[in-house]
């Protein structure tokens, strides 16, 4: 009996008609903007179609609303086979080079309504080509410097586009504002307070900081953002109160810190703003410290107690 080969695999592509043109990604070039990726055998690639006529949605709306539009204005959407004959392995590795390369819409990166990375679907556990660690390492390879999606202009401009846009939504603004806070429990402080003094003790690490952050502050943009955020603070009086207490001395309102010194030498302190005051340190970059958003100011470390 004959056996079956296993080269019968193939990637294909969907491609939106409605949007014409040269839409090109790394040595990949469509002449209309694809919007799904995928992998299989047989008639795998019709599925999708057979799902959006019957109007059985599985998981991925997004993707069957493009067809079902297309289809309401009796047009098919393109499909096209990338590579054919290939091996499972070889097909999910092209799976999922494509979606890299292209962007999935979900990440705000790309116009691919992919909800995975690729690499799923006939193979599971241990036997997915995905999680096998020579092809993730061939594929990391191939979309390292100008392939990264993640350092194409376009893909940041996107990406600070679509940031912004979830910023202004004051229902996204608070929930984000509120999963920070949930995130930092006494705990998790606790935590990353010891971890970072471990890695503090690394001279190695400690000079990557601060190396990285030379200049930082000198940069013209970055003193205006600090400026306008600060004059913003200003603007509600409970800050301008406690500001006022803490710089006259009273230390009935003022929290206590634990401030470590660049020798590791360790204090208490009531008043952080007295003490960066008589330390010639920037108070505002000591709370940015304090909150996690900076690592250390001129290698001072500060932490809250209460």
């Amino acid at each position: 009996m004959k056996q079956k080969s296993n080269n019968c695999f193939y990637t294909y592509a969907y491609l939106d008609p409605r949007k014409n043109g040269q839409f090109t990604y790394g040595d990949y070039i469509f002449e209309s903007k694809p919007f799904y990726i995928g992998k299989g055998k047989d008639t795998r690639l019709l599925e999708h179609l057979k799902e959006a006529r019957c109007n059985h949605i599985k998981c991925n709306q997004s993707k069957t609303k493009i067809i079902q539009e297309l289809l309401n204005l009796k047009i098919n959407p393109l499909i096209v086979k990338i590579i054919k004959n290939v091996t499972n392995e070889e097909a999910c590795k092209n799976e999922i080079e494509l979606i890299s390369l292209i962007g999935r819409e979900d990440l705000s990166i790309g116009p691919l309504t992919n909800m995975t990375n690729g690499g799923e679907g006939f193979s599971s556990g241990n036997d997915n080509p995905a999680k096998n660690p020579s092809v993730r390492n061939e594929i990391s390879k191939k979309l390292k410097g100008k392939n990264n999606p993640s350092k194409r202009i376009d893909v940041r401009e996107k990406m600070s586009i679509a940031a912004k846009n979830r910023w202004k939504n004051k229902k996204k603004r608070k929930e984000l504002i509120q999963s920070q806070k949930d995130g930092w429990t006494d705990k998790a402080r606790e935590d990353n307070s010891k971890r970072m003094k471990e890695l503090w003790k690394d001279p190695e690490y400690k000079n990557k900081i601060i190396t990285s952050r030379k200049g930082c502050m000198n940069n013209e943009q970055t003193k205006q953002k600090l400026r306008f955020a600060a004059k913003k603070r200003m603007e509600d009086k409970n800050i301008r109160n406690k500001l006022s207490l803490a710089a006259k001395g009273n230390d009935s309102h003022a929290k206590l810190w634990i401030i470590t010194f660049p020798n590791n030498e360790i204090q208490h302190v009531k008043n952080l703003a007295n003490f960066c005051k008589q330390n010639n340190l920037n108070s505002e970059s000591m709370y940015r410290v304090a909150k996690g958003q900076q690592t250390h100011h001129k290698n001072f470390i500060v932490l809250q107690t209460n």
